[in-house]
């Protein structure tokens, strides 16, 4: 993800054999103060280090925001809301502890690498050598999320990949990735996502 200034001019170029794709988003954003959100110290360029594709997330927002439905340019803002608050976290992770940061990295490695495997507190804070409670604080505070929430943000967003391959129904995407309740998987990522997973099937 990259951000930069109002006004600035930039340029790009590409291997014709291996092009990048580009999704642009032009936005005014002040806090409570009045201050511009380029003026918070941010790096311009910042790695997210949370289970999001960001080029779905992008996808979504385009097509909310030219819809003609009610609530859809609505919902093209928090998704954006969404993303700049990713951006924020990445760029300010460098506050944690150097000491902890990397058993925290590895454990979000671990979560996101194997979204079908369901781990709770105790046992990543046993792999991260950390006391439960200590873990979930740092953890929270490290990707914004608690434990729960992060595993079903990576479930999700690779349910939604596996959908769109098209080699696999609605039920064996939920059964790959831990959810024994097919219904419950629906609600969820309907939940998370603002679309069913049957819409995500490729056609």
């Amino acid at each position: 993800m990259l951000l930069f200034p109002a006004g600035t001019r930039r340029s790009a170029s590409t291997d014709k054999d291996q092009p990048w794709i580009f999704s642009v988003v032009g936005f005014t954003l002040d806090d409570a103060n009045g201050c511009p959100a380029t003026a918070r110290g941010l790096s311009y360029v910042t790695t997210p280090h949370e289970p999001i594709d960001i080029g779905t997330a992008m996808y979504e927002l385009e097509h909310h925001f030219h819809a003609q439905s009610p609530g859809g340019q609505l919902r093209s803002r928090g998704i954006l809301m969404n993303l700049l608050g990713i951006y924020i976290n990445a760029a300010t992770r460098s506050a944690e502890p150097a000491s902890r940061r990397p058993a925290l990295d590895a454990v979000i490695d671990l979560l996101n690498q194997h979204p079908g495997q369901w781990y709770t507190a105790d046992e990543l804070a046993a792999r991260a050598k950390l006391s439960p409670s200590r873990f979930r604080v740092l953890f929270q505070r490290s990707t914004g999320m608690s434990v729960v929430r992060y595993q079903n943000t990576a479930r999700v967003r690779r349910a939604a990949s596996l959908l769109r391959s098209g080699e696999h129904t609605v039920s064996d995407v939920a059964n790959l990735l831990a959810f024994n309740d097919v219904y419950y998987f629906s609600r969820l990522f309907k939940k998370m996502t603002g679309s069913t997973p049957s819409s995500h099937l490729a056609r």
